[in-house]
């Protein structure tokens, strides 16, 4: 679907769509945001229009024509969500995300089926719970929150991302909610940012320690599947082992050892993620080892 278009559909359906800056690549093989900041840190993922903060459903109804023109005045430029009404995850893989992410689709049944798009470094979940109020990492390494109450924006799919890569569906369905008993025991928003993930209605997470040999009668019970496979897919990390590699290692012992399989999804985003990990060689010569 042509950029254009996908912005005609997002707005007839109720989504705030907004014009959003994009990477510009020299010939070189530079990268630069066409917002001209030559120091942007944000390339190609921030809004090309002003007080967006502020804006309503209502709001954006009477500028909704005036953003039309932009789109349609500079066909390069990226898409963007003013979330409002609902909110996302965002996972990066890079710096965590992807352990964390497992962690939290353990704890929340039905999250596997949300809303999803595929982002260069990651994953972006839309969920119907609204008014998210952590703050950025307070449910996990590398998992943030954009909602009303935060940030307020997302990259949109069919952007560019500076990596030359685009953000794309992977998934679409309905917006599933987390439950208000997650937050806290008393079922509030936990306004403070407590360190919710693995906490459940309070309970502690239970350290997850992986076997050096796996004997008869093992078993990988649900609620330590993903951080169970994580830790074995890091030690194969460790020792050398590629994306491919991985993935056969966690599958096996997925298949074999879990009380109920991860689904193939989750595995080779296990295997993705832990593969962008520097190998206990690589860290030895650059003098990180612990």
């Amino acid at each position: 679907m042509a950029k254009l278009e996908q912005v005609e559909l997002f707005q007839e359906v109720g989504l705030l769509v907004l014009p959003t800056n994009y990477p510009k690549f020299s010939p070189t093989g530079k990268v630069s945001c066409s917002c001209r900041n030559a120091e942007c840190p944000k390339i190609g993922k921030h809004p090309k229009v002003n007080s967006y903060k502020g804006l309503t459903p209502e709001t954006y109804q009477k500028r909704r024509s005036y953003y039309l023109k932009r789109f349609k005045q500079d066909r390069g430029l990226n898409l963007g969500f003013k979330v409002i009404g609902y909110s996302v995850l965002d996972a990066d893989y890079k710096h965590g995300g992807a352990y964390s992410l497992g962690l939290l689709r353990e704890e929340v049944l039905g999250l596997d089926e949300t809303l999803s798009v595929a982002t260069p470094g990651g994953e972006h979940l839309y969920t119907s719970t609204a008014g998210f109020n952590q703050s950025s990492g307070s449910l996990g390494k590398g998992l943030d929150i954009r909602s009303d109450k935060t940030s307020g924006f997302i990259v949109a799919p069919g952007s560019l991302h500076a990596s030359g890569r685009q953000y794309a569906w992977s998934s679409v369905n309905d917006l599933q909610p987390i439950p208000d008993d997650w937050f806290s025991p008393g079922g509030t928003n936990n306004p403070k940012g407590r360190k919710l993930l693995g906490k459940k209605s309070g309970a502690p997470l239970q350290p997850v320690r992986i076997p050096s040999q796996i004997l008869p009668g093992y078993v990988i019970p649900e609620g330590q599947r993903n951080i169970t496979l994580f830790k074995f897919a890091c030690r194969e990390r460790g020792r050398g082992a590629n994306k491919a590699e991985i993935y056969d290692v966690i599958d096996t012992i997925n298949q074999t050892y879990c009380e109920c399989p991860l689904p193939d999804s989750e595995l080779r985003t296990i295997a993705k993620s832990v593969s962008e990990y520097p190998t206990n060689a690589e860290k030895l010569s650059s003098g990180k080892a612990a």
